[in-house]
Order: structure tokens, then sequence, then C-alpha cells
């Protein structure tokens, strides 16, 4: 298969990314990362529909402050 893409690859931008987001945001748990993440990405294909990409391409400046996070926990899920 195709040995340089996906999650695999992503995998360690993102986590370093939630690092970086913790240390800016001490009392975000990582729920709220997440969002903050999720919620400030952007388009990677030029498609208008979030069932095409996902969340998008992760923009850490924007998630360093993205105005809104949303937090959970396990009776949300």
């Amino acid at each position: 298969y195709d040995l340089l893409s996906g999650t695999s690859m992503a995998s360690p931008h993102i986590a370093g990314i939630a690092a970086v987001l913790k240390q800016i945001h001490k009392k975000w748990s990582p729920m709220e990362i997440k969002s903050a993440m999720m919620t400030s990405a952007g388009d990677t294909i030029g498609t208008t529909t979030p069932f095409d990409q996902g969340a998008g391409q992760v923009q850490p400046n924007k998630a360093s402050a993205p105005g809104v996070v949303f937090d959970h926990d396990v009776e949300d899920w």
C-alpha cells in the first residue's frame, strides 16, 4: 500500500502540535486540544463537505486561538 500517507505519517505531527497547544493552554483537556485542532482545520482538497476529507489540515496557529473549544467526557461517548 502507500507507506508515506495517511494516519501513520500524520500521527507524529499531530502529537507535536498537541504538545505545543498543551504548553500554551495548560488547563485544556486532551478533548479540548482535539477540538481546537479540528474546528480550526483548513480545507485540503477544495471540497465543501467534511465527508470528503474529515476535519481537514491542522493549522497550528489558528488552533492556538480557536475562539471556542468543546470538552467531552465518558458520558458524552
